[in-house]
């Protein structure tokens, strides 16, 4: 049985010995590197150059150290898995504003709550991004979609002393 074997006396490691040159050699990329030995560590462009294999599997590495969400990772997923993570974002985006709206009307006047519109139309929306020539963002889109803005009255806010607008007055 290995287990059962008394350990071996603590011996210090050996010093480290430089994998590298000069580190004008390293930089010239002439020296011993680490990414000949190691396939996990990236080589250098000017390594790269004649081997198409080695391009690829380099390209694969620098691929996958993106950041998830990062647009070169979205363009190497199929379409199905692109649109089910957009659809994704927007309905979370949407629960995320109702939400918020309907815990926040509460705390409007009266006045206030009961002047807010119904939501808009998609059709609605669209004339308003072509009467002003600039798409509207997810979270406006949305809160539009949710609630119109508020009808003008005096004392009708939705913060501070600013009424919220609906698509029809864009």
């Amino acid at each position: 049985c290995g287990w059962a074997q008394p350990l071996p006396a603590f011996q210090l490691p050996p010093p480290p010995q430089p994998q590298l040159g000069s580190s004008q050699e390293a930089l010239t990329g002439q020296g011993v590197t680490l990414s000949s030995t190691d396939p996990s560590f990236p080589a250098p462009p000017q390594l790269l150059a004649g081997n198409p294999q080695q391009q690829e599997q380099q390209h694969a590495l620098s691929a996958g150290s993106q950041p998830v969400g990062a647009q070169g990772q979205l363009d190497a997923l199929p379409a199905e898995a692109r649109w089910f993570r957009y659809y994704c974002r927007r309905m979370a985006t949407r629960w995320r504003i109702r939400r918020f709206v309907r815990l926040y009307t509460p705390f409007l006047s009266r006045a206030s709550q009961l002047n807010l519109h119904t939501g808009a139309s998609t059709e609605a929306l669209a004339a308003a991004e072509q009467r002003m020539g600039v798409p509207l963002p997810w979270e406006l889109w949305e809160l539009l979609r949710f609630r119109n803005g508020q009808a003008p009255a005096p004392g009708v806010t939705f913060t501070e002393d600013v009424r919220l607008l609906g698509a029809h007055e864009a």
